[in-house]
């Protein structure tokens, strides 16, 4: 199997959903004969966390049950992933107000505005 894929049109969101269906379904036929392709997951992006759930909920009624190797997220999920690999919870941005008050402590100038 190619990570090369080409670019298909569908009509419409049921049409997008069915042609959906029909590649996930594809690629799982192809893992259950080769399961070293499961190395490689699948991803599915899509812009929004209501549209993740969408799909994933789509391609769990279609394909009958959960599907290894497959992940469903969303681009925002996607970029922290690849900017912060193996981090957990809250993008770091989450952090900064700790981080910073943590750095003020060290600087007597700003120690002293800090409750």
């Amino acid at each position: 199997m190619s990570g090369v894929r080409r670019a298909q049109r569908a009509q419409g969101a049921p049409g997008l959903d069915a042609l959906l269906c029909r590649e996930v379904a594809a690629l799982a036929a192809s893992a259950r004969a080769d399961p070293r392709l499961l190395a490689r997951p699948v991803r599915i992006v899509v812009p929004s966390n209501s549209l993740r759930l969408h799909v994933a909920s789509l391609l769990v009624r279609q394909l009958g049950g959960g599907l290894l190797g497959v992940v469903v997220q969303t681009l925002d999920t996607l970029a922290r992933s690849i900017a912060e690999p193996g981090a957990e919870g809250p993008p770091l941005q989450a952090a900064y107000p700790l981080l910073v008050r943590r750095h003020a402590r060290a600087e007597p100038a700003l120690a002293q505005h800090l409750d």
